[in-house]
């Protein structure tokens, strides 16, 4: 039994495929980030905060930094896996029975 598609079949097949194999080319992920470099301006907008807040946890080597010559520089990887210790993960509510 012979079948032949249509070009309209072929075209919306091809769109499932692009569809579902775009999200595993992109690098967007962090698992294909590439590492990042960002100076304490481009901390202090990543984390919403102060650059003078930034200079306090670099002075009281609270955050991973490293320096380039007299430049303080940042890793994005380093950073994010700060955040991820730093981040308070609530308390599940007893259940009443």
């Amino acid at each position: 039994m012979k079948s032949t598609l249509e070009q309209e079949d072929i075209e919306a097949i091809v769109q499932k495929i692009i569809e579902r194999i775009t999200p595993l080319l992109s690098c967007k992920g962090d698992k294909h980030d590439a590492d990042i470099t960002l100076d304490k301006k481009e901390l202090a907008q990543y984390l919403k905060v102060p650059v003078s807040w930034i200079d306090k946890k670099v002075c009281s080597k609270e955050i991973p930094y490293f320096s380039c010559g007299k430049y303080i520089r940042f890793s994005k990887r380093a950073i994010e896996k700060w955040k991820a210790r730093k981040t308070v993960n609530p308390i599940p509510l007893l259940k009443t029975l």
